[in-house]
């Protein structure tokens, strides 16, 4: 549940997004679930009425790491399978700390993942540093236990990801509004956006997408 002296909030998650309004300040944002991973993307846009020099996440959803249905709403828990809130429909709210949410998971909200990897490849642990197989992309990947970044001369732009007990990969999803430089971000940022499993084929890591398709592959820098 959400403490006392939190700002009451409705958060809406549907097809197109996330909104999360408060009394005076709304923050737009992207969303994806997966195996009961839960990962999720907030901005600040201009007019919203938020201080756009703060946090845009709210701590309890910044916490939240995997989702289960709970009668007709939702608990969001934390690694620890904690529970962060518990979120009820907006047609059942009936207290003013209560979050409104899709009675559902409906198909077209969910990530829907590959049922598994090609027969040559293999599941892997993906930390270290990585680097395009396509020497003409001149942007490098750092991935750790719950962070992924990727670099060039132009920048650097970072995410969230996690693993399910079946294997695979939610990463986070884009930010509604973002235009990266064309200097190797542009193609490889997307990639950890949309990457649903991590693969291995001898030294390569591969990225593969909901599809299973191939999104783009890495070798081991040093």
């Amino acid at each position: 549940m959400l403490q006392d002296g939190d700002e009451i909030a409705t958060a809406n998650f549907d097809v197109d997004g996330l909104v999360i309004s408060m009394a005076d300040c709304t923050i737009f944002g992207n969303w994806a679930t997966l195996d009961g991973l839960i990962s999720t993307t907030l901005e600040i846009q201009d007019g919203s009425g938020c201080d756009a020099s703060g946090q845009p996440t709210p701590p309890w959803l910044e916490s939240a790491t995997h989702v289960e249905t709970d009668g007709d709403g939702w608990s969001l828990l934390d690694n620890e399978a904690s529970l962060v809130v518990s979120l009820a429909p907006s047609d059942t709210q009936s207290r003013s700390n209560e979050l409104s949410v899709p009675a559902e998971l409906s198909p077209a909200m969910l990530s829907i993942a590959p049922g598994g990897l090609p027969a040559s490849f293999v599941l892997g642990y993906a930390g270290g540093r990585w680097i395009p197989l396509d020497q003409g992309i001149l942007a490098g990947a750092t991935i750790d236990d719950s962070m992924w970044t990727v670099e060039s001369e132009c920048g650097a732009v970072s995410g969230e990801w996690n693993i399910s007990v079946r294997g695979r990969v939610l990463t986070s999803p884009p930010q509604l509004s973002t235009t990266l430089p064309d200097c190797g971000l542009a193609t490889v940022a997307p990639w950890f956006h949309s990457a649903r499993a991590f693969g291995f084929q001898n030294q390569l890591l591969v990225l593969f997408d909901a599809d299973g398709d191939e999104l783009g592959r890495f070798v081991k820098a040093g």
